[in-house]
């Protein structure tokens, strides 16, 4: 009698033993810069060289799972040195976004279900504080806000200063959900940093920090520095 053995890998399980590609080099950066004693980071699938794994109940799945003991984020990846990626990865954001909130979506992490309360758009430049690159301008700094954008950033809802562009996408996003559902709890928005405010304008030392939209939720502007501590 003839055994046939299948690899685990088969079955979304196992260890995929490819060779490290452009996406993983940014999910692993990001895994890095994420990951702090009071948080974890899963992702969709196990490799070599990556973290734990998290699972999901919908064929649709984000890239990262990160967990705090305040909040929980689901995050899409994408390059942002096309900016073709970043739309699609707004797109599949709104759809991991809709399967939660149409209670499709159900994620969990060694058999234990997570509760998500945002779901993120992130690229490469995240770490600055913003998700398209900006050759030839293409994501510039603004050079000032709306009265009550400043109202907002003072009581810290918003950050103090943001990329134009990516600041559009991620009102963008908002606009979708609210138009779908203006009572969903679960946030949509953008992985950013602290690199957004004031004193801690430092790329180098800039820690995660989520900037979301929750319509139904205590308030509907949220903007998170990932370390909890540094919010008070």
């Amino acid at each position: 009698m003839v055994m046939m053995m299948t690899d685990l890998s088969d079955f979304n399980a196992g260890v995929d033993h490819d060779e490290q590609n452009p996406e993983d080099k940014i999910n692993r950066m990001l895994s890095n810069w994420l990951r702090h004693e009071d948080r974890r980071v899963y992702w969709d699938r196990k490799k070599t060289y990556g973290n734990g794994t998290f699972s999901v109940s919908t064929r649709r799945r984000p890239d990262l799972v990160v967990t705090g003991q305040q909040r929980n984020y689901a995050i899409e990846v994408k390059r942002g040195d096309q900016s073709s990626n970043v739309h699609d990865g707004a797109g599949q954001v709104f759809q991991y976004w809709r399967d939660l909130v149409d209670g499709d979506a159900t994620y969990s992490v060694g058999g234990k279900t997570v509760e998500i309360n945002a779901v993120l758009l992130a690229t490469d430049y995240s770490p600055e504080g913003h998700l398209f690159h900006n050759w030839k301008k293409k994501d510039v700094m603004r050079s000032g806000r709306s009265d009550g954008a400043e109202r907002a950033a003072k009581i810290g809802q918003i950050p103090q200063i943001e990329h134009a562009t990516s600041e559009t996408l991620i009102r963008m996003l908002h606009r979708f959900a609210r138009d779908y559902d203006d009572t969903a709890s679960v946030g949509i928005g953008g992985l950013l940093s602290s690199a957004l405010d004031g004193d801690m304008a430092n790329t180098d030392t800039a820690e995660p920090a989520a900037l979301y939209y929750a319509m139904g939720g205590d308030r509907v502007q949220n903007w998170e520095y990932i370390p909890w501590y540094l919010n008070d």
